[in-house]
């Protein structure tokens, strides 16, 4: 082989050589670029889902919210109403008692001195004090009555304790 021949099937195969390079690299190129179009198709899908999750998250943290705060005002409402019950069964009881005085009087103890620890220990100390040898085993129990309306009857009565 002679040296131009020899040449020109260097260069043949360099030419050979560089159009398969550039069919490999526009082959790559269009590979590369129908890549890149799936990715960013995915991508956008991606985007798309994810921006519906988020609202439909939004949405439901929307809904807690609104629950919570109704049933806070649901407690509220009840706290208030638990209040008021109780404040209405303070003031029946208080309404009551004070229709259910009590007309017994006794001399010699102080007014209230019933009030601290209660009429039986009152009593107690009474039994006590005037028969020691009874002890305090008695076990008083009081017995409430009701006061009476007072009605306008021009006779006396007397009352048998």
């Amino acid at each position: 082989m002679s040296e131009s021949q020899f040449r020109s099937t260097i260069i043949q195969l360099l030419v050979a050589l560089e159009k398969s390079i550039k069919d490999s690299r526009d082959f790559m190129t269009a590979e590369f670029r129908a890549n890149q179009a799936e990715i960013k198709n995915q991508l956008n899908e991606m985007q798309s889902k994810l921006e519906v999750l988020t609202t439909r998250v939004n949405e439901v943290e929307e809904r807690v919210s609104d629950l919570e705060d109704k049933l806070i005002a649901k407690r509220e409402t009840e706290e208030k109403r638990d209040k008021q019950l109780k404040d209405h069964e303070d003031r029946l009881r208080e309404i009551n008692d004070s229709l259910r005085k009590k007309n017994l009087r006794l001399i010699g103890v102080p007014e209230g001195a019933e009030r601290d620890r209660g009429p039986e220990y009152v009593f107690e100390q009474i039994l006590a004090e005037n028969f020691p040898n009874l002890g305090r085993e008695t076990g008083i129990q009081i017995q409430e009555i009701e006061r009476s309306p007072l009605k306008s009857i021009k006779t006396v009565q007397h009352l048998d304790i």
